[in-house]
C-alpha cells in the first residue's frame, strides 16, 4: 500500500470516528461496545460480503453485521411487517422511490449528530434527496445513473465516430439510422422514445428528461411535499409539456424522427439484439447485456443533454442506509452506514460491483475502466426525485404518455392531469 493511500485511509477512518463521537455524545453518552447490527437490503449476500469486506469493519470484533437479501418486489412489505412485530432490522436500504412513505419508520439523525457539512463535502449531490431542513435520513450507500448505451457497428456503417450529445441531434440521426422494410415497417430504430409500454424504463427516461428542464417533478415546500410537473417557471409553457411533445414525436409516423413504435420489442431486448442504435438504460445493467450478447460491439456515453442548458443534468436512482427507528443500537448501526458509504467499502462498489461511487471524491476521479469513468461523471451531474409510488406514478406517467400518444388528449392537458394525479397522493 502506498503512502498516499494510506493517508487516505487515515482521513477515511478519521471521518468516521469523528462522527460517531458526535452521534454517541447527542445520544447521551451511549458507546458502541460489542453489538449485532442486522441490515436488509435488495442486493445479493453475494454482492453485500464483497463490500462489507473491503469495509473499515471487516474484522472488527466489536461490530457483528448480518446481511439479508429480500428481493425488491416484495421489500416493502416484508419491512413493514417484521417492524409491526418489532422484529425488523437496524439499518435498512431506503430509495427515493420510497423514502416519502418509510420516513415514519426511520430514526431522523439531527445536523448536530452528524454535520450538514461533512455530509455535503463527502457525498454527490444527489445524496442531498436525504436530507431535510434539520437532519438526514439516511447515509448514501449506492446511486446507478441512467446513461446511454450505443451500438457502434450501427454508427460506424453510417460513418459516425461518436454517438450524439444533444437532444435536438435525434432528429437527423434517426432519418440517418433508422431502417424500414418495404411496407414503412421498422426493422432497425434510432432510439426508443415516443410510447411506453415496450420502452424499457420509459418513466425514468421522461423524467430524466423533465429533471434537465430544472424542474424536480416533486418538491419539499414548508415542510410539505408538492408536484411541479405542470410548473410553468416563467416559461410560455411548462417544461414538462415541451418535453411530452418532444418524446412522443419519435413515434409519430407523420414525423420525419419516427423511429418507434408500440409493434416493437422491449428497447432493451432490441438493443441486446443489435437492432437498436440508442438505448437509455441504468449502469447496473451493463454486464447483463455483455452476457445476453457477448458479441454486441457497444459503448457507453452519458445522457444527452439539452443544448441551451446553463448546466448538465442526468437522472439517478439513490440508495441509503437507514437507521430503524426501534434499533437498539442506533450507534453500531450509524458506524456500520458510515463505513459502508466510505473508503474501502466504496472502492469495493466501483471494483466488484461496477457502480459509481456515492463520495464526491471517488466519482470525480479519472477510473482505468471506460465503463466507470462514463458512470461517475454521470453520477456527478445527477439528481434524483421524490417517487411518491413508484408502481403509481408508473401508471400516472403511462396514461400521461398514451393519452398524447393515442390522440386522446392534448399535451397540456396530459401534463396537468398527471401533475393533479401526483399531488393528491400528498393529501
Amino acid at each position: 500500500m502506498t503512502r498516499f493511500q494510506l493517508i487516505l485511509l487515515g482521513i477515511f477512518a478519521f471521518f468516521i470516528i469523528f462522527a460517531v463521537i458526535i452521534f454517541s455524545a447527542s445520544k447521551g453518552g451511549s458507546s458502541v461496545g460489542e453489538s449485532t447490527v442486522s441490515v436488509w437490503g435488495t442486493m445479493s449476500v453475494e454482492a453485500f460480503n464483497a463490500v462489507f469486506g473491503e469495509s473499515s469493519l471487516a474484522g472488527d470484533d466489536s461490530i457483528r453485521v448480518t446481511y439479508r437479501s429480500i428481493l425488491p418486489d416484495v421489500f416493502e412489505q416484508t419491512l413493514t411487517e417484521a417492524l409491526a412485530i418489532e422484529q425488523g432490522p437496524d439499518l435498512f436500504f431506503v430509495t427515493n422511490a420510497s423514502l416519502i412513505k418509510n420516513r415514519e419508520k426511520i430514526f431522523f439523525l439531527p445536523f448536530k449528530s452528524y454535520p450538514e457539512r461533512i455530509y455535503k463535502d463527502t457525498y454527490i449531490e444527489a445524496a442531498e434527496l436525504f436530507l431535510d431542513d434539520d437532519g438526514l435520513y439516511a447515509i448514501p450507500f449506492l446511486v446507478d445513473p441512467i446513461v446511454m448505451y450505443w451500438n457502434r457497428d450501427i454508427f460506424s456503417e453510417a460513418g459516425l465516430s461518436e454517438p450524439l450529445r444533444y437532444w435536438d441531434e435525434l432528429f437527423n440521426l434517426s432519418q440517418s439510422l433508422t431502417r424500414y422494410d418495404d411496407r414503412f415497417n421498422i426493422i432497425r430504430a434510432t432510439t426508443a422514445l415516443g410510447e411506453y409500454e415496450n420502452i424499457t424504463h420509459a418513466k425514468d427516461i421522461f423524467a430524466a428528461m423533465v429533471l434537465q428542464t430544472g424542474n424536480k417533478i416533486v418538491e419539499r415546500k414548508f415542510g410539505q411535499y408538492v408536484s411541479t410537473l405542470s410548473e410553468r417557471y416563467n416559461y410560455p409553457e411548462a417544461p414538462a409539456v415541451s418535453v411530452l411533445r418532444f418524446f412522443s414525436d419519435f413515434a409519430n409516423p407523420t414525423k420525419s424522427a419516427y423511429t418507434w413504435n408500440r409493434s416493437l420489442p422491449q428497447s432493451r431486448d432490441h438493443f441486446i439484439a443489435g437492432d437498436l442504435a440508442l438505448y437509455f438504460g441504468f449502469a447496473s445493467e451493463i454486464e447483463s447485456i455483455q452476457q445476453k450478447n457477448p458479441n454486441l460491439n457497444f459503448d457507453v456515453a452519458g445522457f444527452p443533454q439539452l443544448r441551451q442548458a446553463a448546466t448538465s443534468r442526468t437522472m439517478v436512482r439513490i440508495t441509503g442506509l437507514a437507521i430503524s427507528r426501534q434499533s437498539p443500537n442506533t450507534s453500531a448501526a450509524f458506524t456500520t452506514a458510515l463505513a459502508l458509504s466510505s473508503g474501502g467499502a466504496q472502492a469495493a462498489v466501483e471494483t466488484e460491483l461496477i457502480f459509481p461511487s456515492v463520495e464526491r471524491k471517488k466519482a470525480s476521479s479519472l477510473h482505468e475502466k471506460a465503463f466507470l469513468d462514463t458512470f461517475s461523471k454521470s453520477v456527478l451531474i445527477g439528481r434524483s426525485w421524490y417517487d411518491p409510488d413508484p408502481v403509481l406514478t408508473d401508471r400516472i406517467f403511462e396514461q400521461m404518455v398514451e393519452g398524447v400518444v393515442t390522440g386522446s388528449s392534448d399535451v397540456a392537458s396530459a401534463v396537468g392531469r398527471a401533475s393533479a394525479e401526483i399531488e393528491a397522493e400528498f393529501r
